[in-house]
């Protein structure tokens, strides 16, 4: 998968006698995620609409970020957080000629953000070319840093 993509490119870059200090988020409770990610203040819905405006900006389309809601789930099978952008009407945008319309209510699927257990995160670290070195995590296990060595 993309993980592993990801953490082959980095062994490829640090080397046979690298080191890579990485953050991951655990493994919770599906309210937990849910309440982070659909927060009340709407700070990861401005985050999630900004990919919008930054489309607009960097290729010239016609995102009406306002038109577009946010919303994030849980998906427990595959152990992610999936981030959509609905569309809260019938609208049309636009793209080097081309016009994409969205119907209300269709979903664009903007992210993926991956929670894994240590242990979990420790079988990919070791498949991709690393050893677990050392481990912090936050007062909660929330959260946890892992120093790894290339093998």
């Amino acid at each position: 998968g993309d993980a592993a993509k990801f953490m082959e490119g980095v062994r490829d870059v640090v080397g046979n006698e690298g080191w890579f200090l990485i953050g991951v988020d655990t493994k919770k409770s599906e309210s937990v995620l849910n309440r982070a990610y659909n927060d009340s203040g709407g700070v990861t819905a401005e985050f999630n609409r900004n990919m919008l405006r930054h489309l607009n900006e960097r290729f010239g389309t016609d995102f009406d970020a306002r038109a577009f809601e946010h919303f994030a789930r849980y998906n427990p099978s595959k152990g992610r957080i999936e981030m959509y952008l609905v569309s809260k009407c019938e609208q049309d945008v636009r793209l080097e000629g081309e016009t994409f319309r969205f119907a209300p209510g269709e979903h664009v699927h903007t992210e993926n953000s991956y929670k894994y257990s240590f242990d979990e995160f420790v079988a990919l670290a070791d498949a991709t070319g690393f050893r677990q070195h050392l481990t912090w995590f936050d007062a909660d296990h929330q959260f946890m840093e892992l120093l790894l060595k290339a093998t």
